[in-house]
């Protein structure tokens, strides 16, 4: 049921905010496109999948990929990252100086990386 609510959310914003142009560049169809941003020395992966309205999706990167079903790939072009508080990173990191602001970064950093000049943001939970 929370997938249901999640799914319904996610579109309503989507289409709330515009149609495609309105969100950059749209690319054709491709299979999935990955990679990493580096940021103060931590790696963050994004993966891109789909076609259509492009959306980046932050935290968890790996179960917010199984949660989203294929069909929402037919109309949304999905980018999907973790924050550095969800990557290992190097021990002398500390991540008790992470703030909004440190998150903020690490969102604009990948949304540059993947060469998106608007997108809408979604963040999911895995936990039941």
């Amino acid at each position: 049921m929370k997938r249901i609510w999640y799914v319904l959310i996610f579109a309503a914003v989507c289409v709330g905010f515009g149609a495609y142009g309105r969100w950059g560049e749209v690319h054709a169809a491709q299979q999935v496109r990955q990679g990493t941003v580096s940021v103060e020395g931590i790696e963050l992966p994004y993966y891109i999948e789909g076609e259509g309205i492009p959306c980046l999706v932050i935290n968890n990167a790996l179960a917010m990929r199984r949660a989203l079903s294929q069909d929402l790939r037919k109309t949304f072009r999905f980018i999907f990252s973790d924050m550095r508080a969800m990557v290992p990173y190097n021990k002398t990191y500390d991540l008790e100086k992470v703030t909004l602001d440190t998150f903020l970064d690490d969102i604009e950093r990948v949304r540059a990386a993947v060469g998106f000049y608007r997108l809408p943001l979604g963040r999911g939970s895995d936990e039941t």
